[in-house]
């Protein structure tokens, strides 16, 4: 894959070395406080993801990537991912914007993943970063939560 992007970076940028990118990915831990299933309104968090790439040729460089999102570890799929605690469970997902309406997911069931691009790599071993941000949200009216620290594992995919 790795050889595919060497072709496409010639093709649509200036190379003047041959190298390769190393991109990885930080952040994303969402915290959405307490939630109230008696109020009856959802409720959001957000928080970034950094994308980070760096180059070890000379000249410059630049990749092409994409981020997708697991379903979780909640086991219901993406919609909707579930916070659990024991055997309760709280309705949740995970959005590409703030309007709430694309989930992120892999590109499979309705779910989008989200592009990206680090284009000024111009100096070996320097890091260009990308933030994007996840837009989480808890749905309302789940009445029958628990009281308790409910939790869901995410497991972040980058392709480059």
């Amino acid at each position: 894959m790795r050889r595919l992007s060497a072709l496409v970076l010639g093709l649509l940028g200036p190379i003047a070395a041959w190298g390769t990118v190393t991109c990885n990915v930080s952040g994303g831990t969402l915290a959405f406080g307490s939630f109230s299933p008696l109020d009856g309104a959802a409720q959001d968090s957000t928080a970034n993801l950094v994308v980070g790439c760096t180059w070890d040729g000379n000249g410059s460089a630049g990749v092409l990537y994409n981020v997708a999102l697991s379903t979780g570890s909640g086991g219901s799929g993406y919609s909707p991912r579930r916070l659990s605690f024991g055997g309760y469970k709280l309705n949740y997902n995970i959005y590409t914007a703030a309007n709430h309406t694309t989930v992120w997911g892999n590109g499979t069931g309705g779910t989008q993943t989200v592009a990206g691009s680090a284009w000024t790599l111009k100096n070996a071993n320097q890091q260009e970063t990308r933030s994007h941000t996840l837009y989480g949200r808890i749905a309302p009216n789940q009445k029958t939560v628990r009281v308790g620290s409910y939790s869901d594992v995410i497991t972040i995919t980058l392709s480059y």
